[in-house]
Order: C-alpha cells, then sequence, then structure tokens
C-alpha cells in the first residue's frame, strides 16, 4: 500500500506590532492603536502624503487625493509639499524653483541652490557649484568637492577631497579614500592603518597604535633594566 506523502505547511512569522502578515513578512493588520504602512510595517501616525484610515476593522494608511498633499483628511488637504501651498484645502504650484510660498505670484523662500529677487517674483540660480547662497558671488555653502574662495565663489579642491578649507586644506575626503597630511590618498602609507571617524565621510590614517605601544614598551623595558645595574 502506498502511503500518502505527509508535507509541512511553513509557518510565517509577524514581528512587532503586527497581528497577521504576508509570506515575505509585511504586516496585513496591526494591533495596539497602529496602521498599516505603505512599507508594510506598524507604525503610530502615517508618514507624509499618507492618512490613516479604519477599513474593514483595519487600520490602514492611505494616500491623500494628490502627490502634492502632505497631510489630508478624508474631505481635503490640510499641509502641502514644498513646492505648493495651501489654498482652500488645495495644493497648488510655487514659481518654479520655490521652496516656500502663499501665492503663485511671490516666493517667500527658494530651494537650495537659488535665491530669492528683490521682488520675490523669481528664483535665481546661484554662482556654479555653489549649493546655498545670498545672491550672486554670495555663495554659503559649496557642493562636495569645492570650498567657499576669499571671493565668495566656489573653488575646487585638491583631487578625491569632499571638503577643504580656504588654503586648499583637505578635511575629509570622499568614500574610498584617506586622509593624510591634509591631502586625500588611494590607501594609507606603510605602518598607517584607517580609522574611521564620525560625520566623515572617508577615513584617517594614524599611525599603527600597535607599533606605537611597541615603542614605549621598549623604551620602557631598557629604563629598566638599567635601574637594575648596581652601582660601583
Amino acid at each position: 500500500l502506498s502511503k500518502t506523502a505527509e508535507f509541512s505547511i511553513p509557518t510565517f512569522y509577524c514581528f512587532g506590532f503586527c497581528e497577521s502578515c504576508n509570506n515575505d513578512g509585511s504586516c496585513i493588520s496591526c494591533g495596539h492603536e497602529r496602521y498599516v504602512s505603505p512599507d508594510g510595517t506598524c507604525v503610530i501616525s502615517c508618514p507624509l502624503g499618507y492618512q490613516g484610515k479604519n477599513i474593514n476593522n483595519d487600520k490602514v494608511c492611505k494616500a491623500c487625493a494628490t502627490s502634492e498633499c502632505a497631510r489630508c483628511n478624508s474631505a481635503y488637504c490640510l499641509q502641502c509639499f514644498p513646492g505648493t501651498f495651501l489654498y482652500f484645502g488645495v495644493c497648488s504650484s510655487c514659481l518654479p524653483n520655490c521652496h516656500t510660498c502663499k501665492s503663485q505670484i511671490l516666493c517667500d523662500k527658494c530651494f537650495d541652490g537659488f535665491f530669492k529677487s528683490a521682488d520675490g517674483k523669481q528664483c535665481i540660480s546661484c554662482d556654479a557649484n555653489c549649493a546655498k547662497c545670498l545672491g550672486t558671488e554670495m555663495c554659503i555653502e559649496c557642493n562636495d568637492g569645492y570650498s567657499i574662495g576669499y571671493n565668495s565663489i566656489c573653488v575646487a579642491c585638491s583631487n578625491d577631497c569632499k571638503k577643504c578649507n580656504q588654503d586648499g586644506e583637505c578635511l575629509d575626503c570622499f568614500e574610498g579614500f584617506f586622509l593624510r597630511n591634509g591631502t586625500c590618498h588611494a590607501r594609507c602609507p606603510k605602518n598607517y592603518f584607517p580609522s574611521k571617524v564620525a560625520q566623515m565621510t572617508g577615513s584617517l590614517c594614524p599611525p599603527s597604535i600597535s607599533r606605537e605601544i611597541m615603542k614605549v614598551g621598549a623604551k620602557s623595558t631598557v629604563t629598566n633594566v638599567s635601574l637594575m645595574v648596581p652601582s660601583n
């Protein structure tokens, strides 16, 4: 007699506040008054562009009616994304390259890389390689790989350097390069080993700690031996 093969059905575990989930672990429903977010996790409040709704007794995040709306309810928009402004529950476009405005004819603040004209009716591009500026030849922050020169114009740093000072000394290298004595290198020199530092993209090349300890230890040993020699 042939026996019917028995197969075990795999069990998928839901994590966090997820009460039921798909096979890939993404949530279908959440507990503890949380919403199912667009990425399938459980959140206390929905991300921008979504509103929390109860659908079939499940709390889910549903997209607002328009992509320009950042916060909304079932009836209308409550807050708009940058580049648009709220007008009677609807998001309308600001002037080109304008970040914040109250109407379509005047800009309050331009996006980074642009500055507002004197009459507020235009956002003008900053100088080349300038990330933030107050006007022409008035850069206050340069793009990566450049620094503000003495004339407030962005000048290029040395090769592979992400940030440098006005004198051209490198302060941080791009990812994959190593800072040593104000310049960037593809690798650390002999007896120097990479060391990652917080808030830096590249790495430093400090001397090998172990070698320095060995040197100090060797000196201490010599000193101790000399102390053990009796005087005549």
